[in-house]
């Protein structure tokens, strides 16, 4: 027997079979390669979303930094209110003790 008698043989014998096989593999191969688009498009979805997220991340620190400074200010504001308000408060007790002595020491 040569060769192609053999291949002959094979196809006569085997033909149908692998005509399924082929099918099957060709069918198997079309589902791997829309697997693997499938994956690439979540993939690029996926860098994309990080990308946003990245992003926003940088948005939320500027804004928590610009709110930390406004509250640094504010509650400079108020220590320098509460100062001032505690000095005027002394000077006006200073003030009130001092009537209260000038009056004690007329009375007597």
């Amino acid at each position: 027997m040569m060769p192609g008698e053999i291949g002959m043989i094979r196809d006569i014998l085997m033909g149908p079979q692998m005509v399924k096989i082929e099918e099957r593999f060709e069918a198997l191969n079309a589902k791997f390669q829309e697997l693997e688009e499938s994956l690439d498009r979540k993939s690029q979805d996926l860098e994309q979303k990080a990308t946003q997220l990245s992003s926003l991340e940088k948005e939320v620190d500027t804004q928590f930094s610009a709110i930390e400074k406004k509250l640094e200010s504010s509650v400079e504001k108020l220590e320098k209110m509460i100062e001032k308000v505690d000095t005027t408060s002394k000077a006006k007790l200073g003030k009130m003790l001092s009537d209260i002595g000038q009056k004690l020491m007329d009375n007597r």
